[in-house]
């Protein structure tokens, strides 16, 4: 015998049609064939199970979607409609760019370097990038492993500067300029700040890159 969807929802417990219709929530909310989710529970009042499925009439997400998420459920009881919350955890993959080889810090990802794979993610503290396009030509900011996804953080500009290397670094104030020689601890692309120490003054400064091989003095450290 072939049941219809309806006809196995009431043969469901009510957990089971909960996580059901928490799972349908989440696809109206954030879903796309990219993604896929896997729900289990975390927390839920012992009354709710106690329910015939048939009650559970709607189970809307409360707040953003993140490994512990709250949901809405409405149901049914002695005919009164009313609401509870439960707490589910949510088990996220995502179809995104990966890298197919190591790549090491400071090198210009190309697009033979990544390739679509299905990862699992932290909803608390993963933020992959979804799109390859914006990550072709981009430069990292550490090293990967093969099969790592990658996050707006780890990625930036072509470096403008690399660490020990001499660069100028220029103390501007009023009419006043001086321009120092100094090596380059860091590296960076331009805007970012970057610590450089002069053997001149045997101090080491905080700077801003303005150019290739050029800084701006921020502060003496």
């Amino acid at each position: 015998m072939v049941l219809n969807p309806a006809e196995m929802m009431s043969l469901a417990n009510a957990e089971d049609v909960i996580l059901q219709k928490a799972a349908s929530a989440i696809e109206q909310n954030y879903g796309d064939e990219d993604m896929r989710v896997t729900l289990s529970t975390r927390w839920m009042p012992g009354s709710l199970r106690e329910l015939s499925s048939d009650n559970i009439t709607s189970v809307q997400l409360v707040g953003a979607l993140k490994k512990y998420t709250r949901f809405q459920v409405s149901y049914l009881d002695a005919g009164w409609p009313e609401k509870a919350e439960v707490q589910l955890q949510v088990e996220m993959e995502v179809n995104i760019p990966t890298l197919t080889q190591r790549k090491q810090r400071g090198e210009k990802l190309q697009e033979s370097d990544l390739t679509k794979s299905w990862v699992a993610i932290d909803l608390n503290q993963d933020q992959p990038i979804k799109n390859k396009e914006e990550l072709i030509g981009k430069t990292l900011r550490n090293s990967l492993n093969a099969g790592e996804f990658i996050q707006p953080g780890q990625i930036g500009n072509s470096f403008m500067v690399n660490a020990g290397e001499v660069v100028q670094m220029i103390f501007q104030q009023d009419a006043l300029q001086i321009v120092l020689s100094c090596e380059s601890r860091q590296d960076g692309a331009e805007g970012e700040k970057i610590q450089v120490y002069c053997k001149e003054t045997r101090k080491k400064y905080l700077t801003k890159i303005i150019n290739t091989g050029e800084v701006q003095w921020l502060r003496t450290d």
